[in-house]
């Protein structure tokens, strides 16, 4: 994806399930960019993932209703497992 307004713009024409975040990848930072999918794509399941954590970023996350949250390296069995457990019997 070019920009979040472009991944926002395709997800908001073919919603996913879930969106899986790097909460790096860009400079508003993990919250804010949970926000503003959030806001375009309420019905959508959150997972983030960052290499820096603090209690409020975290708090600020769940606030979001985000479902899944970890700071990298990030196990991919855990991750599997959660989204296993977000969407039973989906997998």
């Amino acid at each position: 994806m070019s920009s979040i307004a472009e991944l926002i713009r395709m997800a908001s024409r073919f919603p996913p399930d879930l969106v899986v975040l790097d909460g790096d990848l860009d400079d508003l930072g993990a919250d804010v960019l949970t926000a503003l999918i959030h806001r375009q794509l309420p019905q959508t399941g959150l997972a983030v993932v960052v290499s820096k954590t603090f209690p409020q970023l975290e708090e600020n996350l769940r606030k979001l209703g985000v479902l899944y949250y970890a700071v990298k390296p990030a196990e991919l069995e855990a991750l599997s497992e959660a989204i296993s457990r977000i969407f039973p019997g989906r997998l």
